[in-house]
């Protein structure tokens, strides 16, 4: 837990830094809540740690190389089943070190697989919405269990919770007042 909390503190510390343009001291900071939000398996913690990484290497003085290297290393990591919404957001990175180099085709590449994962997990809770409006709440709300699963296994706690509230409200439209809780 305390490591938990430590790596939310650097994360701040890293996004203070970097509304100074002071990159360095960001990515410091940011590399370092990375080790610790993955030591304690915080999910949500690691997605926006490695966001705000990316974005510090892109704007700051490391050389392109390096920053493709470090973005290719999240990537990796970001590959994984329950890392979806984090690889979407370091993908858009990839593409955005891509466009620098030059290579148009490249960046596009990496921004329509960042596209689609997106899409892969927004589209779970739009045809839940979908189903409970044509009126099947059944499916529906196996539709919403399954988005929040996702959602959740990708890192997105505040997604989660705008599908759980739905979900509440085709649990009460399916008279399961108490689930609905």
């Amino acid at each position: 837990e305390d490591e938990r909390h430590l790596a939310q503190i650097l994360l701040v510390i890293g996004d203070l830094h970097g509304l100074r343009c002071r990159t360095t001291p960001a990515q410091a900071a940011y590399e370092e809540a990375l080790v610790l939000a993955r030591r304690c398996n915080d999910v949500r913690t690691e997605t926006v740690v490695a966001e705000s990484l990316s974005a510090s290497l892109y704007n700051g003085p490391t050389p392109l190389s390096r920053v493709a290297e470090a973005i290719d290393e999240l990537l990796e990591r970001a590959r994984a089943p329950d890392m979806l919404r984090l690889g979407s957001r370091v993908l858009y990175g990839r593409a955005l070190v891509e466009l620098r180099r030059g290579n148009a085709e490249g960046a596009r590449e990496y921004l329509a697989e960042s596209d689609a994962t997106f899409r892969m997990l927004d589209s779970l809770r739009a045809h839940a919405r979908v189903t409970q409006l044509a009126g099947d709440l059944a499916l529906a709300e196996a539709q919403a269990t399954e988005a929040i699963e996702a959602t959740e296994r990708a890192g997105d706690s505040r997604g989660s919770a705008v599908i759980a509230a739905e979900l509440g409200e085709i649990l009460l439209e399916r008279g399961k007042d108490a689930e609905a809780q």
